[in-house]
């Protein structure tokens, strides 16, 4: 069968790596209609010379179909087709199958915990895990939540979990624990504008929080650099990926002493009759955060 240029849209790989499989049989699996995947077999089964081509030419095969595609939702969906063709294909499909997984339901959660407890094997395969939209039932009466009381038994069990993305509700003080006993585990993503999540935390328990990442948080006249709430929480070590300044007090007292890890960004939203204070205080905005990127915008 000639590998035509259907196949070579399939497979995404290069003009010479297509040279070089068209001389093979692939058998393809196209979605149609109702069916997500539909078989089409070779025209000699008995010779599926595609299955026997080098490990290392497979290899290449899966790595140019994932990165190809590794911005789409559905970039999974490229190499689902090739890990059903046989054992063998199959193998080399598994890590990127299954090295980031995002979970929708708590009932899947339950079932991967199991499957996690029982195989170890699949368990090393999960590297980044994302539950930042679970749907959890049990939650709607507000007495339930899964984090504290799912991932305590599942994390030990992600034995090569190395990012977790968990909403700031689910967090605990008695997670803490289990994230900073994790070995391999690297960052817990997560998102908490005022902090709320965090000083709870902070209030109940001794533990580092170095493993916690927050994708954006908002100081105000409410919460800022001069509220001893905030030195506190910072000597637990929480990133802060972007910090956003509400107030004039904020922008010009600045943090002092305190250290924030990990910011990259700085966002400022003050009001444009103070633009130009804030212009002569540049200077002293590049002391606070010397190798961060900043941000400024403006409300009128």
């Amino acid at each position: 069968m000639a590998f035509s240029s259907a196949h070579a849209s399939l497979l995404c790989l290069p003009t010479e790596l297509q040279l070089s499989v068209a001389r093979t049989q692939v058998p393809i699996l196209a979605a149609s209609g109702s069916d997500l995947y539909r078989h089409m077999p070779l025209t000699d089964s008995s010779n599926p010379r595609f299955v026997h081509l080098p490990a290392e030419l497979l290899l290449l095969i899966v790595s140019f179909l994932c990165h190809a595609n590794e911005k789409s939702k559905s970039s999974k969906y490229h190499i689902l087709p090739l890990s059903v063709v046989c054992r063998r294909t199959r193998h080399f499909c598994f890590t990127p199958l299954f090295s980031r997984l995002s979970i929708k339901h708590s009932d899947r959660l339950r079932l991967m915990q199991e499957k996690c407890t029982e195989d170890p094997q699949f368990s090393r395969l999960i590297k980044e895990l994302d539950l930042r939209y679970v749907d959890c039932p049990e939650e709607y009466r507000g007495t339930y939540h899964y984090g504290p009381d799912i991932l305590p038994a599942l994390l030990p069990a992600l034995l090569s979990l190395e990012r977790l993305h968990l909403p700031s509700e689910q967090l605990s003080f008695k997670l803490l624990a289990t994230f900073n006993s994790h070995p391999t585990l690297l960052v817990v993503e997560t998102s908490d504008p005022y902090l709320n999540a965090l000083r709870g935390m902070a209030s109940e328990t001794t533990e580092s929080m170095s493993k916690i990442q927050v994708v954006s948080a908002t100081l105000d006249l409410v919460f800022g650099f001069d509220d001893p709430a905030f030195h506190s929480l910072m000597s637990r070590s929480p990133r802060l990926v972007h910090l956003e300044l509400r107030d004039e007090i904020n922008i010009t007292s600045g943090p002092g002493t305190v250290v924030i890890p990990g910011l990259e960004t700085l966002g400022i939203q003050v009001c444009t009759s103070i633009i130009l204070r804030m212009t002569l205080r540049a200077a002293k905005l590049t002391i606070w955060f010397p190798h961060s990127a900043f941000s400024r915008r403006c409300k009128n």
